[in-house]
């Protein structure tokens, strides 16, 4: 299946789940995108289309600017793994963990946060991050419909960002092929950014980065796998994870894999 198939065939499935109308999206209405009455606000409707889910929004914060579309990967992220901190969960969250290649017993008290961000200013930030006493971290960033992974942008600020932090931050990574770690200049980074930057927050052996995304998005898989083989380490592919949906739908709940993934029937 071609990514343009598989993108219009999730889209026309959503469309069947959108109880709030067509919404607009530069002037065009869609109909996987929930409208947004006059009054209402973003994070409002998101927090709607979250609990006719069934999913609780107590741990939702900082909706995305497209949260509100039914096939906004941050709802997608928030409504697989929010269910899986229920303490009646614990089995299916070690059995995530277990897919996702995650040492099970490094995380037996965990502090989970949506939307993760750091205090060093750099700005990268996570779907979802687990942590077990910040000695063992997990970062979790997903992609549903998406056409790849983000890009950096041309300009002064982003050279000099690279030049200031992402360079010291290669040259001392682990999960950078050493062979590859001083060719790497502005125009890869920005080409790769958001792989750079994610998989540039593993610090440790102990510290894991999981792209999370459907094997029928082929833009995402292939630039996974380009990123990934030229320039991971054989060290930082154990610590950097690719990893499908289709590899969980055994833990997804009934209404999550009919929405998200019955497009396939």
């Amino acid at each position: 299946m071609t990514y343009s198939k598989f993108k219009e065939k999730v889209y026309e499935h959503l469309a069947s789940y959108n109880q709030w109308g067509k919404g607009t999206f530069k002037g065009n209405e869609y109909n996987h995108i929930a409208k947004i009455e006059k009054g209402k606000r973003r994070e409002d409707v998101v927090k709607e289309i979250i609990e006719s889910d069934g999913v609780k929004t107590d741990m939702f914060r900082k909706p995305h600017q497209y949260a509100h579309h039914l096939n906004s990967s941050q709802v997608v992220c928030y409504e697989f793994f929010r269910p899986l901190l229920d303490k009646n969960k614990k089995v299916e969250l070690a059995k995530t963990l277990e897919i996702m290649g995650i040492p099970l017993n490094a995380f037996n008290n965990t502090y989970a946060e949506f939307e993760k961000e750091f205090d060093d200013g750099e700005g990268t930030n996570f779907d979802f991050f687990l942590s077990a006493d910040n000695l063992h971290n997990l970062f979790v960033e997903v992609k549903y419909t998406e056409q790849g992974f983000g890009i950096g942008k041309n300009d002064e600020t982003h050279e000099q960002k690279f030049n200031d932090t992402y360079k010291k931050w290669i040259s001392n990574s682990f999960c950078i092929e050493d062979s590859q770690k001083e060719k790497i200049d502005f125009s890869q980074m920005r080409r790769y950014y958001q792989l750079f930057r994610n998989t540039l927050r593993v610090k440790k052996d102990s510290d894991y980065v999981v792209f999370l995304f459907p094997e029928q998005n082929t833009i995402v898989k292939s630039q996974f796998e380009q990123f990934r083989d030229t320039f991971l380490s054989k060290r930082g592919c154990q610590n950097v994870k690719c990893i499908y949906w289709e590899n969980l739908v055994e833990l997804m709940s009934a209404r999550f894999k009919e929405k998200y993934f019955g497009y396939k029937k």
